[in-house]
């Protein structure tokens, strides 16, 4: 792939290729990868940003190739993506392939020691910022049109559910990881503790509770605009959606919510490429929701089984 197939996210140009479900860590990994991300450190140093250039570095998909446990790989750098996206910045988008090792390239650990995305460089400011919060945090302190309200009174709220965004992810991380446990021991005549399941769909449910009360009244989490914190919490309740969590009827503000974010043209124009083309584990699906025949295991299973 040469430079000129990088993306520009900002100007809606050359939409990614979508690619099947990636298995990583051999060829063909690579070569789906390859589709509509870089691969290797030649082409990394291609991208690097001109002097005055904003480019952000960011994944589609989970580096181990499962949705086992929550994919903050795509998820974070998703959040910057939306967040540029509603500021009106200009920017150049590079996605990397997680199953080609460009990521532990020496080029890329100029980036980021750490190795992982996103990676935002400024060349307007001269920073590299590598951690999703701070980049957020620099986006919004530094460019106009703010994601955070103004009066004290929002601002509080807007913060608090910004650092409450995370309680959502942990509490679906955990049940996703559960589940597809007990999947596994089911195909091996392993019984489910129904009682822990119970317990832990209880947890998540009062966890969804939560956040469906915030939205009474309110069309966003604070009020009738969107802020950062809407951003943070839908990119973690898609996850949920991606796993199979039935919004519509269980958690009706909820779900005209996640409608209402879905339809912003920050997200239509983010939404992870692997996820148009692929489905998730849906484990989080009700067994009169999913198609999973019976072979699943949710919380409406008969205690006995």
């Amino acid at each position: 792939m040469e430079a000129a197939d990088v993306k520009k996210v900002n100007d809606g140009a050359g939409t990614p290729d979508p690619i099947a479900q990636p298995v990583h860590n051999n060829a063909s990994a690579v070569a789906q990868d390859s589709s509509y991300a870089i691969c290797t450190e030649e082409e990394l140093i291609q991208t690097f940003a001109k002097p005055g250039e904003r480019v952000l570095y960011w994944g589609s998909g989970s580096p181990q190739g499962t949705e086992t446990c929550p994919p903050n790989s795509t998820l974070a750098p998703w959040r910057v993506l939306i967040a540029l996206e509603e500021k009106n910045i200009e920017y150049r988008s590079v996605c990397a392939s997680f199953s080609s090792g460009v990521l532990k390239s020496p080029a890329f650990r100029q980036l980021n020691p750490r190795m992982r995305v996103p990676v935002y460089v400024d060349g307007t400011a001269g920073v590299i910022l590598y951690e999703c919060d701070a980049i957020l945090a620099f986006l919004e302190r530094f460019y106009p049109n703010p994601l955070m309200p103004t009066d004290p009174k929002s601002f509080a709220i807007a913060e608090t559910r910004l650092h409450e965004a995370n309680e959502v992810l942990s509490t679906v991380g955990e049940m996703v990881v559960y589940l597809r446990r007990a999947q596994s021991n089911a195909k091996k005549n392993i019984k489910t503790n129904m009682d822990m399941l119970h317990a832990k769909w209880n947890v998540l449910e009062t966890e969804l509770k939560l956040w469906e009360m915030y939205l009474d009244g309110r069309q966003y989490l604070v009020g009738n605009d969107a802020f950062l914190c809407d951003v943070v919490v839908f990119t973690n309740v898609a996850y949920a959606v991606r796993c199979g969590l039935q919004l519509d009827g269980l958690y009706p503000r909820l779900a005209m919510w996640y409608l209402r974010m879905c339809s912003r043209p920050s997200v239509e124009k983010t939404w992870p490429p692997h996820w148009k083309t692929t489905i998730g584990f849906t484990v989080l699906a009700r067994c009169h929701f999913c198609i999973c025949q019976g072979e699943c295991v949710c919380s409406c299973s008969p205690s006995s089984s």
